[in-house]
């Protein structure tokens, strides 16, 4: 359609010099129109179509003067599109904060954990886990960095979320020793590995390798009545003379 405009113009052009080249009896009182000639162009470019043709010869005065009528194609300026911008490859599909809160259930407060003991972890959340997350139980000792406790977990237990641990084998526990721990569960990122959200406050517990000794339990000691021992009698038993044994006397 530009091209089409163009010669269209420059056909008119043509028949306006070919007027003024004539001696007729034609006044031009004012000067002729200036045509304007935009080609459209596809959306991004940045150059327009603009051409500006030489002024048209001026017949000779005749009887009176007569001005000459001229073409011109001005050019006309247009506004270059903005860019438009693209979407960038791997951006997260939620934001950081509108993810759900995890809320910590079980256990509840400073307990416990001895030797390879295992011990359940229990949390909910009302949100939709997508292809590429799960969630992560974290323990660490305090001054520490958070460390992974066990594997992700991706599949929901009955009515919450839940992972049982043997604290025993945990990262942490191996580097640490007993003592002292916090743990809190957190929303991630498979592939590449990566924490969504805000985590919950978390728990302290207490680990021990081994169980401690038990105490001994006093034992009462039984009563023993002893008999009195018996009486002996240690005089010499007198011995009796046999009857005839001596000298009869008269």
């Amino acid at each position: 359609m530009a091209a089409a405009a163009v010669i269209a113009l420059l056909a008119l052009t043509g028949v306006i010099l070919l007027l003024q080249s004539t001696r007729g009896e034609v006044k031009a009182t004012s000067p002729a129109p200036t045509l304007h000639a935009v080609a459209s162009q596809p959306v991004g470019a940045t150059a327009t179509l603009a051409s500006t043709l030489p002024p048209a010869p001026t017949a000779p005065a005749g009887d009176g003067a007569q001005s000459a009528a001229t073409a011109t194609l001005a050019p006309i300026a247009t506004p270059d599109p903005s860019p438009i911008a693209s979407q960038t490859a791997g951006a997260p599909k939620q934001p950081a904060g509108s993810f759900p809160p995890i809320v910590l259930l079980a256990p509840v407060g400073n307990i416990t954990i001895e030797g390879d003991a295992e011990r359940t972890f229990t949390w909910d959340w009302s949100g939709r886990l997508q292809a590429d997350q799960g969630f992560q139980v974290l323990l660490w000792k305090d001054q520490t960095q958070p460390e992974t406790a066990a594997e992700p977990v991706t599949t929901k237990t009955g009515s919450s979320w839940q992972q049982t641990i043997r604290l025993s084998q945990a990262p942490a526990v191996k580097k640490g020793g007993d003592g002292a721990y916090f743990w809190t569960v957190a929303l991630i990122e498979l592939t590449p590995y990566k924490q969504l959200g805000a985590k919950p406050a978390p728990r302290p517990l207490t680990y021990r390798s081994q169980k401690p000794a038990p105490r001994p339990t006093d034992t009462a000691t039984p009563f023993v009545r002893l008999s009195p021992a018996p009486t002996i009698d240690l005089r010499p038993t007198p011995t009796p003379t046999p009857f005839g044994g001596g000298q009869r006397r008269f």
